[in-house]
């Protein structure tokens, strides 16, 4: 669990943010950037500056990072099992959002996002 976070309200699972960073040790992570303590600016530059922006599961059924992403015209990877986006009733999110499976972060995630 992040210690400034505190543990994720669902127990078990997939630690999604820990395999995110795994995936800049994959031979063809190279050009992936991580915010890593980053402020908020520096952060929205690197989205505006971003195709795909990883939006993992948050600590409750939303997630700020969702919206954040969006404004900065960057496609918003979805990384939750459980997340159902706001609108969908509506709205086909297939056309501007990804959702990837937690388990199965890792070269085939960026294959994809490459392809």
């Amino acid at each position: 669990a992040d210690p400034d976070r505190g543990p994720h309200p669902w127990v078990g699972g997939v630690d999604v943010r820990k395999e995110i960073l795994k995936l800049k040790n994959l031979p063809n992570g190279e050009d992936l950037e991580f915010g890593g303590g980053a402020t908020h600016d520096i952060m929205h530059a690197a989205y505006g500056n971003a195709r795909f922006c990883f939006v993992p599961r948050g600590k409750s059924g939303w997630s700020l990072r969702l919206f954040e992403v969006l404004f900065a015209g960057c496609v918003p990877v979805m990384i939750s099992d459980k997340w159902e986006l706001p609108f969908e009733e509506f709205l086909d999110v297939t056309k501007f959002v990804i959702k990837w499976p937690s388990t199965q972060i890792g070269e085939g995630l960026l294959t994809y996002l490459r392809s």
